[in-house]
């Protein structure tokens, strides 16, 4: 931390004196702008250069996938896969089907031993709030047709809805990516709407609901493994008032997040013992299976339970206002 004293000149202009490693480190001159944001926390100077594009290098491996992701939330503008040998088809596939889920990463340039890939998106095009709430749209009509699939034994429904997560997964990674940028970034962060503050509690709120589809999705795989034949009518019941629920819990929970509305978190939160006594229902509806019905209809159990966590864990993150 750098203290600087105040100081007046002559003419009543108030100035201070810039740490000198500070100016070294953002290569500053003389007669270089500076953009002064005054926020609830404070004011921020921030040093008006031209942003500089990030760039990286990563050596083909098997974990090619993972570092394709994470140089994106980092906000690299462009990447360059190298490999000793020519890049086989089964490389190129796991590379093109990992930009499927980052938004505005494409191929650009592809030879025998190299892959050039550039983010073609403006990031602030979408911003951070509005790409939340899409996120939580997808999420929530996923829960929905997931009930119906599941109702109604409609295996093509439930494929439907295990392709929607692919679009989840791209609005958290593109909302990660904004969050990663804004906190460095305190321009950045204006044009997208959000404060420093804010980012920690969008991250948590991002990853909730990615975690909401990723459980909605093995549902939909689960329940077509389940020989409907040996499924009584209470169970069909209970998943429905179990699905109603977990609908209340996101609408809540988003409502609370979005308006700040306290009074409404509480009543998400309130609606934990629900979830508790809808769970042993089921779990009494199942005893009579056997085998793998058993096993399909536990997980089901388990993953509704989760979603119905990860929701009221959203209205947990909506604090109270001081005094």
């Amino acid at each position: 931390m750098e203290i600087r004293r105040i100081q007046v000149t002559g003419g009543g202009t108030y100035i201070i004196s810039l740490p000198k490693k500070w100016v070294e480190r953002y290569k500053l001159n003389k007669g270089d702008p500076l953009t002064i944001e005054e926020r609830n926390m404070g004011i921020f100077l921030t040093p008006k250069k031209q942003k500089l594009k990030k760039s990286a290098v990563i050596n083909l491996s098997n974990n090619i996938r993972r570092e394709i992701t994470a140089k994106y939330m980092c906000g690299y503008d462009t990447i360059n896969i190298v490999s000793e040998n020519n890049i086989d088809h089964s490389y190129r596939k796991k590379i093109k089907d990992t930009l499927k889920t980052l938004s505005g990463y494409e191929i650009v340039d592809e030879k025998n031993r190299e892959i050039t890939i550039c983010n073609l998106l403006d990031p602030s095009e979408l911003p951070t709030k509005k790409a939340m709430r899409r996120e939580y749209f997808v999420a929530t009509s996923m829960q929905k047709d997931f009930l119906e699939s599941f109702l109604n034994n409609d295996l093509e429904l439930a494929r439907d809805v295990i392709q929607r997560d692919f679009e989840v997964d791209r609005l958290y990674f593109l909302v990660v990516r904004q969050l990663r940028t804004a906190i460095i970034d305190t321009g950045f962060a204006e044009k997208i709407d959000v404060t420093p503050l804010e980012c920690l509690d969008l991250r948590i709120v991002a990853k909730n609901i990615e975690q909401i589809a990723d459980n909605i999705e093995n549902n939909c795989i689960n329940f077509g493994e389940i020989d409907y034949s040996s499924l009584n009518p209470e169970i069909f019941e209970n998943v429905k008032r179990m699905s109603d629920l977990l609908i209340k819990i996101f609408q809540g929970s988003w409502n609370a997040l979005e308006k700040k509305d306290f009074q409404k978190a509480d009543e998400v939160l309130g609606m934990k013992k629900d979830l508790e006594d809808l769970k042993n229902k089921l779990d009494e509806d199942i005893l009579e299976l056997k085998g793998r019905d058993s096993i399909y209809m536990g997980n089901i159990i388990e993953n509704l339970v989760k979603i119905g966590e990860l929701g009221i864990d959203i209205a947990d993150i909506v604090i109270r206002p001081e005094g």
